[in-house]
């Protein structure tokens, strides 16, 4: 602690705890801040600058902080290349400053950048005007300080950092940067530092550029000496205090009176607003209403189901139609042909060579295996019709495999009328025409696939559901009736398909004609 009374300069080392009693009756007290949180640049500014464009030329020189945290300051130096005005800026965070507010309020009537008051006390003890370079050794770190007359270069280093390897570099940039190469180096420790950083303090308010980071409500109120008061000013100070009083209700009136016309004012101003504000309100939310339709809807392009349908074909099959739409299909199993029908007036015969149906794999009226048909070929007479192959009793893997693989055929009935597109047609809205029937109607498919409207508003329950279709539908003609079987079960396999049923079969002496239907899975 270092105090200064008059022509007296006293100094002396105190715990912390002491400074508040110490320093109760002195006019002014200054400490400071330092750190490796304070940031400090040179920067050269204009020599024409004017003092208010300082401030904001400052903090362009820390754009790479936030500027609300953080308190700026700077000092001029007496080092000026090619004219211009050269200062050392430092930025404080502003934590920091209210950190300490917090532990000594009312004690302190100044807050000064350690830095500062270090060159300050160490040119007052060493008077001047050499290039000297001050390297102080804290608990925290070092500190390196450099200049003439004046500071010009400050930089601070956490104890974290190679202390003695960033003096000797710190000290050398100076040199150079500053056209110093003959400059003084003093280390600085322990009570002879804490000397010159206390003069310094002791300085500043002396300093005409002083600096004081202490917000002004946490600076210390001075006591004052007060003269013994009068009988007069106790009455004067007594009738004023009950007019004050006296008045008060009605200066309180006439205040909220004005705010209360104020306010309705402002309120008649800001009623379009609120109505637009509302109605845009409602316009959101029946706009987020569909969005939230239209977002439960995940369809699979047409593009990607086609081309698996094409690799799902296996060689010898050609495909007449490819239709993707709404519709039902009902459920798999084996159907009868209708009464008359060609492929129920024939009936299979039996393998060559007499083997039963199933032993080799081979379903019952189906040609025989490595023969496939051709145009134009001879066809037995005992496989001109199509009947549902079974698989042999204890026939095991091979029976099932069969089994699995030979198409049942359906009743020779028309397929159900479909909406939705045909293959190589544009996919589009979904829509279908109004009063079309059947089982792929436009009405089937909303029913289907409409997302659940209950406890919507209105809106939400009259959107028309998303098309999504329902059902795929392929026909066309195989060279084998194992070829329809393998088509069925590749297309079993696609992640979108639920269930894949052979509608119709029938052998016309060249090829097997064949309309298969894949129903789709209501959520891909």
């Amino acid at each position: 602690m270092t105090a200064i009374k008059g022509e007296s300069f006293n100094q002396k080392l105190v715990e912390p705890g002491a400074v508040g009693p110490a320093v109760r009756w002195a006019h002014s007290v200054t400490t400071g801040l330092g750190g490796p949180e304070i940031l400090f640049k040179n920067a050269v500014l204009p020599s024409d600058i004017t003092p208010e464009k300082i401030g904001e030329a400052i903090q362009w020189q820390f754009y790479d902080v936030e500027a609300s945290e953080y308190e700026f300051v700077y000092k001029n130096t007496d080092f000026s290349p090619d004219g211009n005005m050269t200062v050392v800026c430092a930025a404080v965070p502003k934590k920091m400053i209210e950190a300490f507010c917090t532990e000594n309020s009312g004690v302190y009537t100044c807050l000064d950048v350690r830095p500062f008051a270090l060159w300050r006390g160490f040119r007052f003890t060493h008077p001047g005007d050499g290039p000297t370079v001050l390297a102080a050794r804290w608990p925290e770190g070092i500190t390196v300080v450099g200049g003439r007359s004046a500071v010009e270069f400050v930089r601070e280093m956490p104890a974290s950092a190679a202390l003695d390897s960033e003096r000797m570099r710190t000290v050398d940039y100076f040199r150079r940067a500053f056209d110093a190469p003959d400059a003084a180096v003093v280390d600085l420790e322990g009570e002879e530092l804490a000397y010159a950083v206390s003069a310094g303090y002791a300085l500043a308010p002396f300093d005409p550029e002083q600096i004081n980071l202490l917000p002004e409500r946490h600076r210390r109120v001075r006591a004052t000496e007060f003269k013994k008061p009068r009988l007069p000013d106790l009455v004067a100070a007594g009738l004023i205090v009950m007019a004050v009083i006296a008045a008060a209700p009605y200066m309180a009136a006439r205040y909220y009176d004005v705010q209360a016309k104020e306010y309705r004012a402002a309120a008649a101003r800001n009623a379009p607003a609120v109505q637009e504000a509302a109605s845009l309100r409602g316009e959101i939310s029946k706009y987020q209403e569909w969005i939230d339709v239209v977002s439960k809807h995940k369809i699979t392009p047409y593009t990607a189901m086609v081309s698996d349908v094409r690799y799902a074909v296996p060689p010898g099959v050609m495909l007449d139609d490819l239709e993707i739409g709404d519709g039902t299909v009902a459920a798999a199993g084996p159907t009868t042909p209708p009464a008359g029908s060609k492929a129920a007036a024939v009936q299979p015969a039996p393998p060559a060579g007499g083997a039963a149906a199933g032993t080799s794999g081979q379903a019952a009226g189906q040609p025989v295996a490595g023969t496939p048909l051709r145009a134009g070929q001879p066809i037995p007479t005992d496989q001109k019709s199509v009947a549902p192959a079974q698989p042999a009793a204890g026939n095991g893997a091979a029976a099932a495999n069969a089994a699995r693989t030979t198409a049942t055929p359906a009743a020779a009935q028309p397929a159900a009328p479909m909406g939705g597109m045909n293959a190589g047609q544009p996919v589009g809205s979904g829509s279908e025409p109004a009063g079309k029937t059947g089982t792929g109607s436009g009405q089937a498919a909303r029913g289907n696939n409409a997302p659940s409207t209950a406890g919507k508003s209105t809106l939400a329950q009259n959107v028309k559901a998303l098309y999504m279709p329902a059902v795929m539908r392929l026909s066309g003609k195989a060279e084998d009736l194992r070829l329809i079987g393998i088509l069925e079960d590749n297309l079993s396999q696609l992640p979108y398909v639920e269930s894949v049923k052979v509608e119709d079969a029938s052998y016309n002496g060249v090829f097997y004609s064949f309309r298969i239907s894949a129903k789709l899975k209501a959520n891909r």
